[in-house]
């Protein structure tokens, strides 16, 4: 659960950790109490990134069987945005409170978009492995400041490094048309029913700001890809 506008727009995500069935959960939940019930995360002091604009799953992203988390800032870095993803099996995960970034590869990594891109404003880890490399779930991440989106690869937890800037990360880069605020939103699935994970991204200011969505069909041979 994100939480933007904490601490001055600094931002703050919570993980609420699920219950067994008899768990009996209050009409209204304290998320500030959570105790050993789940995980607190804090931006840096004065980043005003606002962080928990965007969360989301991740999949499986370094391939251990373990779902992974996501969590955007996309106003970080004078709105070049940061996602951070952590490894849900990480030792920093322990922690009842976390402060971010996590820059040791071991817990996850983060990544930072170019200049006024708010990389970050949408995530989703809902693509599965969309590049059927079999190396764990891949993730898609929406810049909307410059009208793209990322589709970052899965892989083993040994090759990722942190920071990294979303020029050169290993994927996929999609590009919308001028002001159309291409990547406002993205999400995948399998939308076809072929088999195969797809893409879809928004883009609210296209046609006039009427708005438009793109679905990107996804395929075993990368010489299939439509884009």
């Amino acid at each position: 659960v994100g939480d933007p506008g904490a601490s001055s727009n600094d931002g703050k995500a919570v993980i609420i950790f699920g219950k067994v069935s008899s768990f009996v959960w209050p009409a209204v939940f304290d998320a500030t109490a959570l105790g050993s019930g789940g995980r607190t995360f804090h931006a840096a002091s004065g980043s005003a990134g606002k962080l928990g604009w965007a969360v989301s799953p991740a999949g499986d992203l370094n391939d251990h069987g373990i779902a992974d988390v996501a969590l955007a800032a996309p106003y970080a870095a004078a709105s070049a945005g940061q996602v951070q993803v952590l490894f849900s099996e990480a030792t920093v995960m322990k922690s009842a409170s976390i402060t971010l970034p996590i820059t040791n590869p071991s817990n996850g990594f983060y990544f930072q978009g170019d200049a006024n891109s708010l990389f970050g404003y949408s995530i989703s880890g809902r693509v599965g492995d969309f590049n059927h490399m079999s190396l764990g779930d891949d993730i898609i991440i929406g810049a909307p400041g410059v009208n793209k989106a990322y589709l970052l690869f899965g892989k083993e937890t040994g090759n990722w490094k942190s920071p990294q800037m979303s020029s050169t990360l290993e994927g996929i880069t999609l590009v919308g048309s001028a002001s159309e605020f291409f990547g406002c939103s993205v999400t995948g699935g399998d939308m076809n029913a072929d088999g195969y994970s797809d893409l879809v991204i928004g883009a609210q200011g296209s046609n006039g700001g009427i708005g438009r969505a793109y679905i990107v069909c996804g395929h075993c041979s990368w010489s299939r890809w439509h884009f």
